[in-house]
This record gives structure tokens, C-alpha cells and sequence, in this order.
């Protein structure tokens, strides 16, 4: 009787012509603030009032109505910055500044 043989596995047999490549895991979304960039922002310097950011923001050729309606919507955007008084702002405070509405 011939001695019996069963396959054998070689290394070779499972080595793929392809070489694999590591991935690195996605990191966490939930509960994650998207990054904001490239939004305009002003820091509050001593002096500043929110008029005189929204007329620095929008330029000598702004009007007092421009000027009073951007103010309000750069208080708008930031009321968890600055809280419940826009005439309470403190300097060193970053602000992002809305686009012109």
C-alpha cells in the first residue's frame, strides 16, 4: 500500500501578488464640532463695541443702517461668546463674523 500524502500549505501558497494596505481608522464624528475655516473673525480690543467691529468689518463706505444691521447679526452669531447683553463685550473675545446679509 503507497504511503499516503496530504497537501501540504506552504508560506508561499498564501502570499497575494498585492501588498496590502494598513488603514487607519476614522476618527470619531459623533458629538464632534465640524472645523470652521476659513470664516472671518475679529478680536474684541479694548474700546470695542459691536457697532465699531461691524464698521471696521464693513468699511468706511457702510452706512449707520448697514453698520446697525450687521452689528445685530454679528451679536446673533456670537450670543454664546458674548451672553445676553451685546453692550458687554470683553476684550480678547474671538468673534466670528457673519457674511454680509
Amino acid at each position: 500500500m503507497p504511503p499516503t500524502t496530504s497537501p501540504v500549505a506552504t508560506a508561499s501558497d498564501n502570499v497575494s501578488d498585492t501588498v496590502s494596505e494598513t488603514v487607519q481608522p476614522e476618527p470619531p464624528t459623533e458629538g464632534v464640532a465640524p472645523e470652521v475655516v476659513d470664516v472671518p473673525r475679529d478680536v474684541v480690543e479694548p474700546g470695542d463695541c459691536l457697532w465699531t467691529i461691524a464698521a471696521r468689518h464693513l468699511g468706511p463706505s457702510a452706512s449707520d443702517a448697514d453698520i446697525d444691521r450687521y452689528w445685530r447679526f454679528v451679536y446673533e452669531r456670537n450670543r454664546a461668546v458674548v451672553g445676553d447683553d451685546p453692550n458687554l463685550i470683553v476684550p480678547g473675545q474671538e468673534l466670528v463674523l457673519p457674511e454680509e446679509r
